[in-house]
């Protein structure tokens, strides 16, 4: 069981890890156009902004989903590539299906899978508040 909690810990850290430098990357766009998005017309500007702010994290989560798939897939959890992903993303978004379950000895991964998406989930929700925040304190 320690051997999952140390596997998933450092999944989890290296997840982190990239969830921050996608918001580096964010904060970076958002600094780079918020003088862009305060001119008028500002609705269609600032909507453009959060879109794609809003991809950006979604494609930090898919990173997330990937590495966990690899992980499940490198440790024989699972046959093949295509149910680890499944797998991944049902657990990293707590959906939880259930229809495809993990060998016991790895179950606890699951669950920091899950504990991983519900951070990065919340992460990613209070940069785009945050984001939207700094649009809003720009108006004229």
């Amino acid at each position: 069981m320690i051997h999952e909690f140390l596997i998933g810990s450092a999944i989890i850290f290296i997840s982190i890890v990239v969830q921050a430098l996608f918001v580096g990357g964010a904060l970076a766009v958002l600094e780079h156009r918020r003088e862009w998005a305060a001119r008028h017309p500002r609705i269609l500007k600032v909507a453009m902004v959060v879109g794609a702010i809003a991809l950006w994290l979604m494609i930090a989560h898919s990173v997330a989903v990937w590495m966990w798939a690899i992980a499940f897939y490198a440790l024989s959890i699972f046959p093949d590539l295509d149910t680890s992903v499944y797998f991944a993303a049902v657990s990293f978004t707590t959906l939880g299906f259930g229809d495809i379950i993990p060998p016991l000895e790895w179950r606890q991964l699951a669950g920091l899978c899950a504990a991983n998406g519900l951070l990065v989930f919340g992460v990613s929700a209070a940069v785009l508040v945050e984001v939207l925040r700094q649009l809003g304190s720009d108006r004229d």
